[in-house]
């Protein structure tokens, strides 16, 4: 059984402060913290995009529709799947665009 060394290391780590060997801990500003707040929350949205996009390609091919364009969300691509026949409650136009 190995011994423990949390005494050890108390002791070591006490020794270190005592000599003022500890580097003190850093704390992002504000500043960059709200910047990587805003980074985390843009992946998260263009994952949350990318996730939706794949559904919608996944409804095409479900329902036997090719897909032509690259870009379903464009201009073009949404006066395509408004043209669009769907089975069930499926709307693919914004509301008030029809």
């Amino acid at each position: 059984m190995a011994c423990k060394t949390d005494k050890v290391d108390a002791r070591v780590l006490a020794e270190l402060s005592f000599r003022d060997l500890v580097p003190a801990i850093w704390l992002a500003s504000p500043e960059l913290r709200a910047e990587r707040e805003r980074s985390r929350w843009r992946l998260h949205l263009v994952k949350h995009r990318s996730i939706l996009n794949n559904r919608v390609h996944a409804s095409l091919i479900a329902f036997g529709h090719q897909v032509p364009i690259a870009g379903l969300f464009g201009v073009g691509g949404r006066r395509l799947l408004a043209e669009l026949d769907f089975p069930g409650a499926v709307a693919w136009s914004r509301p008030g665009e029809r």
